[in-house]
């Protein structure tokens, strides 16, 4: 049986983590056995693009790219 203060972390988790916002992380040892273990493929779930990367900055960068606001047409630069 669950209790309710369970029911309350699961209800808190549900809000502040929106499903748009959600990605998986796969990670895999480097090949040389050296270099950032951060190493492997990291795939949007809302809009499926994916890409492979080889340390935490590609990760970061992919995850920031992804998530950022897109540009409305009233704003583009001219």
């Amino acid at each position: 049986m669950t209790s309710d203060t369970a029911r309350s972390a699961r209800r808190t988790t549900e809000v502040s983590l929106p499903p748009e916002r959600a990605f998986v992380v796969q990670l895999r040892a480097p090949a040389d056995g050296r270099g950032d273990v951060f190493e492997g493929r990291a795939e949007h779930i809302a809009s499926g693009a994916a890409v492979r990367f080889a340390s935490v900055a590609e990760l970061i960068a992919f995850v920031t790219q992804v998530l950022k606001p897109s540009q409305q047409p009233d704003e583009e630069e001219p």
